[in-house]
């Protein structure tokens, strides 16, 4: 682990708006106080996150440092470059062991998962990226409900309708289960954030 020459940065994180209309109107709120961004303390209980930044802006470290954190507090917690998945899903983790996964797939606890980075993965072929979504998707099947998952990417890599339906589609987590006006039909909303990091 490469932790001791980095710097706490005490990280913050603001949701991305979905239009224009709602980017506006946050800005409003985020200068009023009335929006406060994200901790990583708020972000540990995510589900589904994409995490956007510019090249340089720290990405790979910040989540290797975080996941050795939550390790060295007892929570499985893995880094893992998503290009390196489909060639051998073990051997890309560089934060976390195979035993240590198998241990937290049969157990009931849940895991935290730094997957790094979508734009690395897409660098020789836009489809590894969603080849390495599937092979991790069918590795940590049996405990999917209970993952924590976090994937990063330089803001001009992600594709916001595609890359979305694609992480709903391999690895939808519902959010809640909303009951309509009539009481009979159910509506499911994916557990899935978008945010951008900033210090």
């Amino acid at each position: 682990m490469r932790i001791e020459n980095h710097i706490s940065l005490d990280r913050q994180f603001s949701p991305v708006p979905k239009t224009q209309e709602d980017a506006a109107s946050d800005e409003i709120l985020l200068g009023w106080g009335h929006v406060k961004p994200k901790t990583w303390d708020d972000m540990d209980r995510e589900f589904r996150c994409v995490i956007l930044a510019e090249a340089g802006a720290g990405k790979t470290e910040e989540l290797r440092q975080h996941a050795s954190v939550l390790a060295s507090l007892g929570k499985p917690s893995f880094f893992i470059r998503i290009e390196d998945i489909e060639s051998d899903f073990y051997k890309a983790f560089e934060i976390g062991e195979e035993a240590q996964f198998q241990t937290w797939l049969q157990s009931t606890e849940e895991a935290w998962f730094f997957l790094n980075s979508v734009d690395e993965a897409r660098l020789d072929n836009p489809r590894v990226f969603e080849k390495a979504l599937r092979c991790f998707a069918k590795g940590i099947k049996d405990g999917a409900h209970r993952a924590h998952i976090y994937l990063s990417s330089r803001p001009f890599a992600w594709r916001p309708k595609e890359d979305r339906r694609l992480l709903d589609e391999i690895l939808f987590l519902a959010h809640h289960l909303a009951k309509k006006t009539n009481g009979l039909n159910l509506k499911v909303r994916s557990q899935f954030t978008l945010c951008a990091t900033w210090m």
